[in-house]
């Protein structure tokens, strides 16, 4: 509707943004909206690519809320994602951490970062990942680090060729990155973020999970895991991943012109995680005293700085079921899974249903179960009835009822086979809700009067019971 109303004074065909200010109709249960990137949009002038955003003029009465909102849905249509925060909760120490194991998910705030505008209303400049994302560095002012070095950082807000974000690598041989940047109080944008932000080095993680995000991480966690301080400051000493072998110190910052920064590369620790279980079927089917075969997978969560494991497979449910191992301990490499077979029987009896199971990994240095199910059938049971004689050319009704475990069994395919004394038929019915399967029988004059019967066999759960005591009558 607001391309058509502009569509008379505007050739849309010229434009590749549309940005859109209009009055609060009092139902928006926001301040703006933007498109993430182009689409294809329709105007009087033909067909035209841009990206879109609308926004609530009652937001632009504050300048400073009015940049806010349009740096933040003009970020999304340049195709970036909201600014986040990620924290790191310790379940050891029960403190917070600045990084926990890589490849921890963390808990992350969608908008927590407040030095970015693609964060919570904010002024500040968009992360370093982000102006990376968008082409708004030039080649100098990125560096990969991935060896010991003393690198200079200029002020991030400064236009020059210079070096204005590391993207450091987060220790050997992995796929995640700390970007370092260096903010100042030049200009109206970065003047406002807390002062603490502006006299270190504030650090950003990205790895598989952070796609068009950006993921700020806090280098004062326990200080009430408060965001705005989250800057790693000169005289702090040296930060050392606790989980791989990076470690980088601030030595110094020159106000409005320098942060210097060392970053150094050691032997890769050792750190010991709870390995992961999983069982496979998760829920097969058997009847009491059968073996059950499930497929255990553990994988070695240490990090690659630790020798192999022996982990050690056990089995606790269901209680008094038997169980055995095709291998009963697993050498484990760190980073790497092996599986074995877990054979599991139930008691001869055991009641129909479903029960739980179980398989544990252990070692000292920690454990951990998977879990599964096994569920106990018996063969269904049938029983055929029939009225007791019918005339010739009538219509006979044979009924079995179906039960498994002494419960109706709905869905049974009962066969039905009916012996004549001139030979035999079948038919196979399903049986309905209540377990009951019903054939009715038009007898024809090739049907000789006499004696006939009629069993019923059914099949429920893959298994099939024995036939039925057979039910009969006579043809008169």
């Amino acid at each position: 509707a607001a391309i058509a109303a502009a569509d008379p004074y505007v050739n849309f065909t010229q434009y590749t943004r549309v940005m859109i200010i209009f009055p609060n109709p009092g139902s928006c249960g926001w301040a703006g909206l933007g498109t993430l990137g182009c689409s294809t949009l329709s105007s009087a002038d033909g067909s035209f690519t841009a990206s879109s955003n609308w926004n609530l003029a009652n937001y632009f009465s504050s300048i400073d809320n009015g940049v806010k909102l349009i740096t933040h849905e003009g970020g999304h249509n340049l195709t970036l994602h909201h600014a986040s925060t990620r924290a790191f909760l310790n379940t050891t120490t029960g403190l917070y951490e600045t990084l926990g194991p890589v490849g921890t998910a963390g808990t992350h705030n969608e908008y927590g970062d407040t030095h970015s505008a693609m964060g919570n209303w904010n002024l500040g400049h968009y992360a370093a990942p982000h102006k990376q994302q968008i082409g708004w560095f030039s080649a100098g002012n990125v560096q990969t680090v991935e060896s010991n070095g003393s690198f200079s950082i200029q002020p991030f807000e400064n236009i020059t060729g210079g070096l204005q974000a590391l993207k450091v690598r987060r220790g050997t041989g992995n796929n995640a990155w700390l970007w370092l940047e260096f903010r100042q109080a030049i200009g109206l944008y970065d003047s406002t973020l807390n002062s603490q932000v502006r006299s270190g080095a504030l650090v950003h993680h990205s790895d598989a999970s952070t796609g068009t995000y950006t993921h700020l991480i806090d280098f004062t966690p326990n200080t009430g895991n408060n965001f705005s301080d989250a800057a790693k400051l000169p005289g702090t000493g040296t930060w050392i991943d606790p989980y791989t072998n990076v470690s980088f110190s601030v030595d110094s910052m020159v106000p409005s012109s320098a942060l210097n920064v060392t970053v150094n590369y050691g032997p890769v620790p050792c750190v010991n995680s709870n390995p992961t279980v999983s069982i496979s079927p998760s829920n097969p089917s058997a009847q009491a005293s059968t073996p059950i075969n499930y497929t255990v997978t553990v994988t070695n969560n240490d990090s690659s700085g630790c020798t192999a494991s022996d982990f050690n497979m056990t089995s606790a449910l269901p209680i008094e079921w038997s169980y055995s191992f095709g291998a009963g301990t697993l050498n484990i490499a760190p980073g790497s899974s092996k599986s074995t077979t877990m054979t599991k029987t139930s008691p001869a009896g055991t009641a129909p249903g479903t029960y739980s199971v179980n398989s544990t990994a252990n070692r000292v240095a920690g454990s951990a179960t998977g879990n599964a199910n096994a569920t106990i059938i018996v063969k269904p049971v049938t029983t055929v009835t029939t009225s007791g004689t019918y005339q010739p050319r009538s219509t006979v009704t044979m009924t079995a009822t179906v039960t498994s475990g002494g419960s109706p069994a709905s869905g049974a395919s009962v066969k039905f086979v009916l012996t004549k004394p001139n030979g035999t038929t079948s038919r196979t019915v399903t049986a309905n809700s209540s377990g009951v399967a019903t054939w009715k029988y038009k007898l024809s004059p090739r049907d000789p009067n006499g004696d006939y019967s009629v069993t019923g066999q059914a099949t429920y759960n893959g298994l099939t019971g024995d036939p039925s005591t057979a039910a009969t009558f006579t043809v008169q």
